[in-house]
């Protein structure tokens, strides 16, 4: 899709190849940080998110990309940084570094991958050189390093001068690297740039005079309580996520999760038995004894299989070397990673590290005693006397009885492990006084006794500690892939479910005219299945027009309930890839299951960021599992007791299912009125309403459990008069389920919860469901709620009046609900006339009834009203459309209704819409924020409260509007609050109107474009299934354009329309766009070229004029006094922004005693001037 070029700066560009536009940063770099972020979004803790961002950074650009070759950045200026990088990767590759991969990295894309991501943390706007220095402290950070001193070592190296020391300035370089790596990853808060002074004034305090910091300096920076933690906790954790991401702890599950963890694990202080994996941890995990508050240990090895029997004998091992005869020194000790974290982070004495549970040594932590260790204590040992080697042997068996009860909670364990213990004593016991036996007294010295010499004690716990524990140290366990999986391939376009004894058949899939698709990226995917006689799978480029083949052939698979298509085609070699790859186009088709027959939903996830792989999800019924006969005609309805009139109906619940945890590290999938969809990690019984997802059965036969069979309507509970569905497990467990809708509270619409777990009564799981669709609001006149979100809107207000309307020379008169005959000439009864001299014509019998539709506005519908033509009678459709352009008023009329269809051509029936907040709900946003950018978008600019926005294109008029509906205008008979819409037009009328799209979706920011949706439109003309929408792509553009207007692009299967709208709205303001000529004393616009802007004829111009006195003389002493004012462009707002200072001399007299004295004084005034373009008398704001 995109075509990479190099502007006339040096720098990468990537030209859209179907509508020619320039994007600045790489596509696959976004998908990269997206990636990221969306992984990291649940983690509370700063440091452990900052720290696996970084490291799935590296991971995403050394694994992809083989980074970690690259040790040192070019010596060159930023201009040809490309070039430099493609030399460093083709004479990595010419010298044989990439041999041993499976798939040979692409120099290319590589290297245009790596310098687009340089500029877009350095030099996101493409406008600043970035510095040698950042470039290499950055690599130093993404690279690999063999352990934590030898990465301690490369800063310094690398921030040190020829002096050998570390400046201030490269210190702040290197803290200012990780702070913007860190706001790129959306982190902008952890390393602020004014952490970074700080955290320098903080670390150069001690050594004033000094022209850097030493070796030994740098390094104690690493150990010591400092704010260079906020640094280096995110360095060093890092690390350690890499170094850990393979161990497998053998204990016990994740108490969170309760799956094996992973990588490092978290241990609590105080509740037994409770470790967390990293998830868990971050999320912050808590239950009914564990709570966040908790200290914990971070623990990076893994332990012995013995893990209770190393546990207690590492307890006895820590408490004798600890109380004992042996002290630690402070200074060999390995500073906790997390000693000084600030406070919202984690609690300052909540972490604590640990290599492993085993008994730790002296100066790792982290490993059982060596027999240096133990040649030291003997040796120490000689000198005791003999009372205090016999307190000491008490002692440490008090000690051992403590440790190894509190270690066990089931008593026959205990005694097992105590008799093990006691016969290993007693061995040794035996052999030493065997030993002792045979020497004489005066040997005592050569070789102390068990019970004369007291160090001999660590020795018999050393000796049995050996005995009852495996030999030798348990290694890490190593993964690759995935745990096990249920992996099942079809055979003739049929899969056999492994589970259920169930086929799918997906025949019905196969389509004569092959199924079409088009991409967000106007890729366009021609396939079919199930059908020998055409090819299988074509990628159709729109600007070459070649077609690619994806794949003759499609294999059916099932991966743990995901059921797909995978083709594999021809040799994917991109452009500027290596011939030589293996790598293949491919494109999987991911079937989801929907019990609506009539949803067939298709649509492109583009995957690779190589573009060779493509997914796309297909809705569709053939991958659900058999619906139960009872369910297939079911509406999930039930008739409410206490009110004849009103229906409870759940049905729209049916679409989804619902994951509810069970507070034990399981969860549940809830559904209603239809059962749960099988799917990926979905396998639930047929016909289960509430499937139960064992989290830690390994066997997949046991993961899913049925506890309770869907049913096909709801009841009303006769006791308690709750809406209520009671669920029965098809086995012959105790485990049923009930679950009960309430209405959200205080009846207010809207609220929907969705399904909670209260617990569990006898053998029924109750659930409570809250959600709109369980109140009961029966419609009074004039009322209508929206079917959507549930909110009730009252027009009552509105009734009781008639309201006069012309069009042309045709005059009407209407009412709201209610038509008030005193002060009206329609007929009576009726809610709508034409006026006809002393006479008029029904246009429609008056009712309150006031509808709404599952898509357009909420509307009243008069018919039977006199005869128009061919036996058919006039009637008129009022419509109501949120007004969202004047403050909510009370009365709820905005502006006057306005007729948009009447006459001989609107087929016998008068349109007539009506603006109102009444029927508003919450409005649309219609900002996003821009993480390129670190600022808002706002489109609030465009939104049009007098007119609608035109284009022309395809031989139609298309109507637009920006974040709210369109403004109603004669002749266009869109459905009422549509934001787009299609017409034909013959110079004078609107005919044919097709609505592409309400605004109901927010917007979205993608790079540096922000993207408007408009959905749930007319039908499709070739897809009566499909919905007709609209996407509106808005471009920074600094031209002469301004705000810029909407371009018709491209129309998707005549359903599907896409606009370009080029604007300088949503372009961030800089400081670097605007330059001041003092000589001139002009400003011009570098960014758009535009002639200067001479600021005396400013001044010249409004010297008679109204305008500001204080701008005039702001100005005329910018211009005479050679200030140098900071100036930039608000793109938003339209206008032009200076602030500067003004010094002036000011006297201020005293009186005294001996007469008066006059003090001269200097006084600063700041001025903000804008200045917008307009009159004379308004061209000029200021503020001081």
């Amino acid at each position: 899709m995109y075509e990479q070029e190099t502007d006339g700066r040096g720098y990468l560009v990537y030209r859209n190849r179907y509508n020619g536009r320039e994007e600045q940063d790489n596509p696959n770099l976004l998908l990269i940080l997206l990636t990221i972020n969306e992984k990291h979004s649940a983690s509370r803790y700063s440091t452990y998110r900052c720290a696996g961002k970084l490291y799935d950074l590296q991971k995403a650009l050394h694994n992809r990309h083989q980074l970690n070759l690259i040790d040192s950045a070019p010596s060159v200026k930023p201009a040809p940084l490309t070039a430099a990088i493609h030399d460093i990767y083709f004479a990595a590759a010419r010298m044989g570094y990439f041999d041993e991969l499976t798939t040979t990295p692409n120099p290319s894309t590589a290297t245009a991958l790596l310098a687009s991501f340089l500029w877009a943390v350095f030099d996101p706007r493409r406008m600043t050189p970035i510095s040698v220095l950042e470039l290499r402290q950055t690599f130093l950070l993404l690279c690999d390093h063999p352990h934590h001193t030898q990465l301690v070592l490369e800063h310094f190296r690398l921030a040190s001068d020829h002096n050998l020391c570390v400046s201030r300035h490269r210190f702040e370089t290197m803290l200012g690297v990780l702070s913007k790596l860190l706001a790129y990853l959306g982190e902008p808060e952890h390393l602020r740039p004014t952490m970074v002074q700080q955290i320098t004034a903080e670390c150069f305090a001690s050594y004033p005079g000094l022209v850097g910091l030493t070796e030994y300096q740098f390094s104690c920076l690493w150990k010591l309580s400092s704010l260079f933690s906020y640094y280096s906790n995110v360095v060093s954790l890092c690390r350690r996520f890499r170094d850990t991401e393979g161990v497998v702890h053998s204990g016990a599950p994740c108490t969170g999760c309760h799956f094996a963890i992973r990588g490092l694990r978290f241990q609590c202080q105080r509740c037994r038995g409770v470790s967390l994996c990293t998830d868990c941890f971050t999320a912050g995990y808590s239950d009914k004894r564990h709570n966040v508050s908790h200290k914990m240990y971070e623990i990076s090895g893994a332990e012995r299989d013995a893990s209770r029997c190393t546990a207690w004998f590492g307890a006895v091992w820590r408490w004798f070397t600890h109380h004992g005869t042996v002290k630690r020194d402070p200074a060999t000790s390995v500073p906790s990673t997390f000693d000084h974290i600030d406070a919202k982070l984690i609690d300052t004495k909540a972490v604590e590290l640990m290599g492993s549970a085993s008994p730790p040594n002296e100066s790792t932590g982290g490993q059982l005693p060596t027999d240096a260790s133990m040649a030291g204590l003997l040796l120490m040992g000689r000198s005791m006397s003999r009372n205090r080697s016999s307190t000491m042997r008490r002692n440490l068996l008090l000690k051992v009885r403590e440790i190894v009860d509190d270690s066990y909670s089931d008593n026959a364990e205990l005694a097992h492990t105590t008799q093990q213990f006691e016969r290993a004593l007693d061995q040794i016991i035996a052999q030493e006084e065997l030993k002792r036996s045979k020497q004489s007294a005066g040997d005592c010295a050569a070789l102390p006794s068990l019970f004369d010499c007291s160090v001999a004690m660590v020795k018999v716990v050393w000796k049995a500690g050996r005995m009852i524990m495996p030999s030798g140290l348990s290694l890490p366990t190593f993964i690759s892939g995935t745990p096990s999986r249920s992996i099942i391939n079809g055979t003739n376009c049929t899969l056999a479910e492994p589970l259920y004894n169930v086929s799918f058949d997906f025949h019905e899939l196969s389509s004569d005219l092959r199924h079409h698709v088009t991409s967000d990226r106007n890729e366009r995917f021609i396939f079919n299945v199930c059908n020998d006689n055409q090819p299988a799978a074509l990628l159709v480029r729109p600007t070459s027009g070649s077609n690619i083949t994806l794949g003759y052939s499609a294999n059916l698979r099932l991966e743990d309930g995901r059921i797909h298509f995978s083709f594999e085609g021809e040799p994917c070699t991109g452009r500027g890839s290596n011939t030589t790859s293996n790598q293949r186009y491919s494109l999987d088709l991911i079937l989801l299951c929907s019990y609506d027959r009539s949803q067939v939903e298709l649509s492109v996830i583009p995957y690779s960021p190589d573009q060779c792989q493509y997914y796309i999800f297909w809705t569709t019924p053939h991958a659900c599992l058999p619906l139960p006969e009872s369910l297939r005609e079911a509406h999930c309805t039930v008739h409410d007791p206490t009110d004849a009139q009103h229906t409870f109906n759940l049905s729209p619940l049916a679409n989804v299912n619902h994951q509810v945890p069970d507070g034990h590290g399981s969860h549940f999938l809830v559904s209603a009125c239809k059962p749960v969809h099988y799917g990926h990690l979905a396998m639930c019984p047929p016909g289960s309403g509430v499937c139960f997802v064992n989290g830690s059965a390994t066997d997949v036969r046991h993961r899913y459990v049925d506890y309770g069979q869907m049913v096909a309507n709801p009841t009303v509970d006769t006791v308690t008069g709750q809406l209520v569905m009671q669920l029965n497990s098809s086995t012959e467990r105790c485990d049923s389920s009930r679950i009960v809708f309430e209405c959200a509270p205080g009846n207010v619409p809207g609220q929907d919860e969705g399904p909670q777990y209260i617990g569990k009564d006898k053998c029924t799981h109750q659930f409570r469901w809250r959600t709109a669709l369980a109140c009961n609001r029966s419609p009074r006149p004039c009322t209508v709620e929206n079917p959507i979100t549930g909110t009730v809107y009252n027009l009552e207000p509105l009734a009781k009046r008639v309201y006069n309307l012309t069009e042309g020379n045709r005059h009407y008169q209407v009412a709201v609900c209610q038509m008030p005959q005193s002060i009206t000439r329609c007929p009576p009864g009726s809610g709508s006339c034409q006026i006809l001299g002393s006479q008029s014509d029904s246009y429609g019998e008056v009712n309150a009834l006031l509808q709404h539709a599952t898509t357009g506005a909420p509307f009243l519908l008069y018919e039977s009203g006199s005869l128009c033509r061919d036996g058919r009678r006039w009637k008129t459709k009022l419509e109501f459309i949120c007004e969202t352009d004047r403050d909510h008023a009370t009365t709820g009329m905005m502006v006057a209704p306005r007729i948009v269809e009447s006459g001989d051509a609107a087929d016998c029936q008068l349109v007539v819409q009506f603006e109102t907040v009444l029927v508003c709900e919450p409005p649309m946003q219609c900002r996003a924020f821009n993480r390129t950018a670190d600022d808002w978008v706002d489109l609030t600019p465009l939104v049009k409260s007098t007119g609608n926005y035109e284009v022309k294109g395809a031989g139609r008029r298309f109507l637009l509007n920006v974040c709210r509906p369109l403004v109603p205008q004669y002749g266009l008979s869109c459905r009422g609050g549509a934001s787009a819409c299609a017409a034909d037009f013959d110079g004078t009328t609107y005919r044919n109107e097709t609505t592409l799209g309400f605004p109901d979706v927010s917007l979205t920011v993608a790079g540096d474009t922000v993207l408007l949706r408009y959905l749930r439109g007319d039908k499709c003309p070739g897809d009566p299934h499909a919905n007709a929408s609209s996407t509106v792509t808005f471009r920074c553009w600094l031209g002469p354009t301004g705000f810029g207007h909407p371009v018709l692009t491209h129309i998707e299967s005549d359903c599907h329309h896409r606009f370009d709208w080029n604007t300088s709205i949503i372009c961030p303001g800089s400081a670097d766009d605007v330059r001041f000529d003092h000589t001139e004393c002009s400003l011009i616009n570098v960014a758009t070229s535009s002639l200067p802007l001479h600021l005396k004829q400013i001044t010249d111009a409004n010297g008679n004029g109204s305008g500001s006195q204080n701008a005039q003389f702001a100005l005329e002493a910018l211009c005479r006094d050679r200030i140098s004012p900071r100036t930039w462009v608000d793109y938003a707002t339209a206008t032009l922004q200076l602030q500067f200072n003004i010094a002036s001399n000011a006297t201020c007299e005293t009186i005294t005693t001996k007469g008066r004295l006059k003090n001269l004084y200097a006084r600063t005034k700041s001025y903000n001037l804008t200045l917008v373009c307009g009159t004379v008398d308004d061209a000029i704001k200021t503020t001081m």
